[in-house]
């Protein structure tokens, strides 16, 4: 029998391998792993506290190990924490296990362990690499558990009414007949009458008031926010950037309101039009309460990958909730073995059947796992087309995220011009790439 130990201090970890002859001892931070039984040497005198975002999550997750571990029966407990940030934790240091976001997690890095690469590997049969590798670029310190942001909604009556084929044939998630913005612009001129006859007011609610929605539009042209992972260059100025502006000029050509008496005042109406059943399309979050929506519509919404525009799939933002393990935590085994069961195929399984998660895992149609809500299988196979804030900081002050530029910038109402056609799409990257560098000139990293 092989056991390893690690030893965890701060940014510090240290490797050793044992023979079956050396004894691991636990305490200090040890972690220890025996080879033969794949398994952690368990903290018999602790109790692990783990954060959980809902009562289905913990109850699960609880009923798991009991069963799967019977000899330390009770020796987990949950809390369920709606707090992702990482002041909640600087606060409440009380947990073993922390569920955060993504974005969160730098401010705590010297608070969590590094995960064992034995529980990293038993991750990898369902692990999206994407969504695992930004964080995690120099050690494992965080679990990928779920998602959240917004995904491109349809609804399946009102296309069928409208006379359109349902057909998928590249199984992306998007029926052929709307898979490209270029489609919807030629159906929505040339078909409009056939819309007309569809008790609808809009054929989509097109937020022009509200940015980490509206980021997906500006994704058109194959941009990405500092995609050069330099603070000072948020790419502006890129040709990318300004196919990006001219998605938004053609967007502004086009009268998305079916209702004549209503004027369509551009502001977010995502979830009030999904419950209503008032357009042929719309963006969806978890946050929304859509299977309600549907029992009370009666009808049948598909949720799936953005349409593409000259060959770019359009990515929404995407935030990553999971988990980290605290450095203060006098149980690292049970807080590892705990994390490999979770993730975990059987794991993974229980939290399908019994939550409502967007869990990120890695699903297709050779998959083990098994999802028969379709919404919950839609949401998971859409998100691996999204995209994650990046986490450069500025080099003048590292307590400042670049992102924050996104937000602090009056890019919108450059925006709300250009869709209204007052100014250019030369006009609109200028005037944003000049707001950007005033940003950045207030903060000393550029001159």
């Amino acid at each position: 029998m092989k056991i390893h130990y690690i030893l965890f201090l701060s940014f510090l970890v240290i490797f050793t391998g044992c023979t079956s002859t050396v004894d691991c001892e636990m305490g200090n931070g040890v972690v220890c792993f025996d080879d033969r039984s794949d398994t952690y040497l368990l903290e018999k005198e602790h109790e692990l506290l783990i954060a959980v975002p809902n009562e289905e999550f913990g109850l699960a997750v609880v009923k798991l190990w009991n069963e799967t571990f019977p000899e330390y029966i009770d020796h987990i407990n949950y809390e369920v924490v709606k707090d992702r940030s990482a002041i909640y934790y600087l606060n409440n240091p009380r947990y073993d296990l922390i569920y955060i976001s993504e974005y969160e997690l730098p401010l705590l890095m010297d608070k969590v362990l590094t995960v064992d690469e034995n529980t990293f590997d038993s991750f990898k049969p369902y692990m999206v690499e994407k969504f695992a590798q930004v964080i995690n670029e120099d050690e494992y310190r965080f679990v990928p558990i779920a998602y959240q942001g917004f995904l491109f909604a349809y609804d399946e009556e009102l296309l069928t009414k409208a006379g359109l084929s349902l057909l998928d044939s590249d199984l992306d998630g998007l029926p052929d007949s709307i898979d490209t913005w270029e489609e919807i612009f030629e159906r929505i001129t040339y078909q409009a009458n056939k819309f007309e006859t569809l008790d609808i007011e809009e054929y989509l609610p097109i937020a022009l008031n509200e940015k980490y929605s509206f980021y997906t539009v500006l994704t058109a042209g194959g941009w990405q926010m500092f995609e050069k992972n330099k603070a000072d260059d948020p790419g502006f100025t890129t040709s990318a950037f300004k196919g990006s502006l001219r998605f938004v000029y053609e967007l502004g050509k086009y009268d998305w309101s079916l209702n004549d008496d209503k004027d369509n005042d551009h502001s977010f109406r995502y979830e009030e039009v999904l419950s209503k059943q008032s357009a042929l399309f719309t963006m969806v979050s978890p946050w929304m309460f859509y299977n309600e929506y549907e029992k009370l519509n009666k009808t049948n919404y598909r949720f799936s990958r953005m349409p593409s525009y000259n060959g770019h799939i359009l990515e929404p933002l995407v935030d990553i909730d999971g988990y980290a393990i605290s450095v203060d935590s006098e149980c690292p085994n049970l807080a590892h073995q705990l994390l490999m069961l979770i993730r975990s195929e059987l794991g993974l399984q229980r939290l399908i059947d019994e939550t409502d998660l967007a869990l990120v895992i890695e699903f297709n149609d050779e998959s083990a796992l098994n999802i028969i809500d379709q919404n919950k299988q839609d949401m998971i196979i859409a998100y691996k087309y999204s995209s994650e804030e990046p986490f450069l900081a500025l080099s003048n002050d590292t307590t400042i995220r670049a992102w924050q530029m996104y937000y602090d910038i009056d890019l919108l109402s450059v925006i709300r011009d250009l869709f209204a056609h007052t100014i250019t799409v030369s006009e609109a990257q200028a005037q944003i790439n000049e707001m950007a560098n005033e940003w950045l000139q207030e903060r000393g990293e550029i001159k």
